[in-house]
């Protein structure tokens, strides 16, 4: 005799939602786009802005400082001025730029070097170790002079003094980079300043408008 096929027993109520709720999650996930990536798909991130730090007064921006392992300390009226904090290997270094005032005859950047030469000498303690031509991507030739001389404490400074012309022209544009030596750092402090340099860019003349981006 047959007998009744008993039904099949239901999952529960509580057993329904185990099943549902990691699926109902993931549809939330992949609808707010923070579900896992499909294959061959990439997130595009967009890179970040160097920072940029302009002085009207010098005619010049400098951008990038950060990346390059300097900081902005002060930038106001005719004085901008960075640092490269120490390190295990390095004393802190200072970096300061300047710009002479326009200068109707041109600008000779041979009597900048003579006249740094005769400034370290005067110094006391001063010994000038010599100077060398470089080139520039923005600012075309540039010289580099290099002397030390005692501090205000007696301490020893080294002293890396670049001289280019000022984008405009018509100005002297230095970059001096001062520290305490330690034997065999002056190629490595070379290319710090030859970094700083490079962290420049022109300032558009205050009458005439920036390019549009």
């Amino acid at each position: 005799m047959l007998r009744n096929a008993r039904p099949a027993p239901q999952p529960s109520y509580t057993a329904l939602l185990r099943r549902l709720v990691p699926t109902l999650a993931a549809a939330l996930l992949a609808a707010a786009g923070c579900g896992p990536q499909q294959e061959g798909m990439t997130t595009a991130v967009e890179p970040a802005e160097p920072e940029r730090v302009e002085n009207p007064a010098l005619g010049i921006a400098v951008v990038g400082a950060q990346a390059a392992g300097f900081d902005v300390v002060t930038n106001e009226g005719e004085t901008l001025a960075l640092v490269r904090h120490a390190t295990e290997e390095e004393a802190e270094a200072t970096v300061t730029y300047e710009a002479s005032p326009p200068q109707a005859a041109g600008i000779n950047l041979v009597q900048a070097v003579n006249e740094q030469k005769a400034a370290i000498e005067a110094r006391p303690g001063g010994n000038f170790l010599g100077q060398v031509q470089l080139g520039s991507d923005m600012l075309g030739t540039a010289f580099s002079t290099r002397g030390r001389y005692a501090g205000a404490g007696g301490e020893e400074i080294e002293e890396i003094k670049l001289f280019a012309v000022h984008p405009s022209g018509d100005r002297l544009l230095s970059v001096t980079y001062r520290y305490r030596p330690t034997e065999g750092s002056s190629k490595a402090r070379l290319d710090q300043a030859m970094a700083a340099l490079g962290l420049i860019e022109p300032l558009p003349p205050a009458d005439e408008p920036a390019p549009a981006e």
